[in-house]
């Protein structure tokens, strides 16, 4: 998760201590803890007359991308995150989500108004989603989500075929709230639902080979 150091090793009552905290790529540093001094929010305290023990907290780093009910973070976003037999990974500094054969059948879960609502794959912000292979979300009757849910620009590429269905009768295959949707797969994206295929605030553009079912 991280390093701590200080500015001494052996201090006596009075002196000034200094402690650094470097954390680990995936993690970023929240706080010190401390029962025996008072450490400030820069990591710096008065030696008291007894001995101190300091520890340095680590909070693992998070995208806001859920993926098959399940948040990348710090601790999974270099291994990914397990679909069925396939896999999904997620590279932050592009907002790159790959999958790789996935099948998806779990949402994650989102309070609207009292409502329980959730989808396959979500994101608070721009994502972009490479599909190689064979690719499902399958969300049944009784699973209140979307299969693909962002709240800012969407684009969907890569050589694979995606297949979306999801039965509820308020359920979208892929909805868009705050951006707009660019389609520009070489293989087949299938959607099949009882509401609405597509729904975006913004554009949507299909194009290359794309193909829509």
């Amino acid at each position: 998760m991280g390093t701590a150091s200080a500015s001494a090793n052996v201090a006596k009552m009075g002196d000034k201590v200094t402690l650094t905290a470097v954390a680990k790529e995936g993690f970023k540093f929240d706080h010190w803890e401390s029962k025996e001094a008072k450490i400030s929010k820069d990591g710096k305290f008065t030696m008291p007359a007894t001995k101190v023990t300091v520890k340095a907290v680590f909070k693992a780093e998070r995208y806001n991308v859920w993926v098959n009910g399940e948040e990348f973070t710090g601790s999974n976003v270099n291994s990914g995150i397990t679909c069925g037999q396939g896999t999904a990974t997620y590279d932050p500094d592009t907002r790159t989500l790959t999958l790789n054969n996935a099948t998806m059948k779990k949402i994650n879960s989102t309070d609207l108004g009292g409502m329980e609502y959730g989808s396959s794959i979500y994101s608070e912000s721009d994502l972009n989603i490479v599909v190689n292979g064979c690719n499902t979300i399958n969300l049944d009757k009784d699973t209140s989500g979307d299969g693909i849910w962002t709240k800012g620009d969407l684009t969907i590429s890569g050589n694979g075929n995606l297949n979306i269905v999801t039965e509820k009768n308020s359920s979208m295959g892929i909805s868009n709230n705050k951006g707009k949707i660019d389609i520009t797969m070489n293989g087949v994206l299938t959607i099949k639902t009882e509401y609405t295929c597509i729904f975006s605030k913004g554009n949507v553009t299909i194009s290359g080979n794309s193909v829509i079912d």
